[in-house]
């Protein structure tokens, strides 16, 4: 019995399966830990927002702001008429869209013109406004140059043309009052047909 060997206990051979658990379970405990972390910031966060919220100042009207943008346009230089012209055109559009609340501001000019047709405004001021888009475009988009005297005449124009809006709104707005409340029946008073 000499040639008989006695059999060897099984050998561990490869990786510990603990380990694995372990590395799982610390992983998910951080991943936890972040989360929780994460949670607990913004529930402050929101908490505090409330109390410490700055306060939100007034908003200057319409004609206010336009008209504060276009004396600030007056003193700027000019040396980049493109991007005076674009300025100009935006300050324009800005007034007459928070003035008969629409997104003036957005809309490609052609689409403006065919918006301003259907608004509560003077035929004239119409055409003086799409006139304005038309000749200002090919400087805004084509590179075309002004003369200075053309530069100075545009911007005395928009804000005259501010101006005119301006009294309209309000002439319009006092005629309304006047009347009793079944005269003025359901329409906004600065669009036509209650667009």
């Amino acid at each position: 019995m000499k040639d008989i060997h006695d059999i060897r206990p099984p050998m561990n051979v490869g990786v510990d399966p603990g380990i694995f658990i372990t590395i799982g379970a610390i992983s998910g405990a951080i991943i936890l830990g972040i989360l929780l972390f994460i949670l607990i910031r913004k529930w402050l966060k929101n908490r505090t927002t409330g109390k410490d919220a700055p306060l939100r100042l007034p908003l200057i009207p319409a004609y206010e702001s336009a008209i504060q943008k276009i004396d600030l346009l007056m003193t700027k230089e000019r040396a980049d008429l493109r991007q005076f012209y674009f300025e100009l055109t935006t300050i324009l559009r800005e007034y007459i869209g928070r003035s008969f609340n629409f997104r003036a501001a957005e809309m490609t000019s052609q689409e403006f013109v065919t918006h301003l047709q259907g608004l509560c405004l003077d035929i004239e001021v119409k055409h003086r406004v799409s006139r304005f888009h038309a000749q200002t475009d090919p400087i805004k988009y084509a590179g075309i140059t002004p003369d200075k005297a053309r530069v100075d005449n545009d911007l005395s124009d928009i804000k005259t043309l501010i101006e005119t809006i301006e009294t309209h709104l309000i002439d319009k707005k006092k005629s309304d009052q006047s009347q009793t409340p079944s005269d003025t029946g359901t329409a906004h008073p600065r669009l036509k047909g209650g667009v």
